[in-house]
């Protein structure tokens, strides 16, 4: 059970961070 849960938890984690990455690439490029 807490295999499955870290599991997800990593996927969510990982979603985020290509969210945050892709924010911050369009934030860079809007600020020039």
């Amino acid at each position: 059970m807490t295999n499955a849960k870290m599991l997800g938890t990593n996927i969510v984690t990982g979603y985020i961070g290509k969210f945050l990455q892709q924010v911050k690439m369009i934030y860079k490029y809007y600020k020039k």
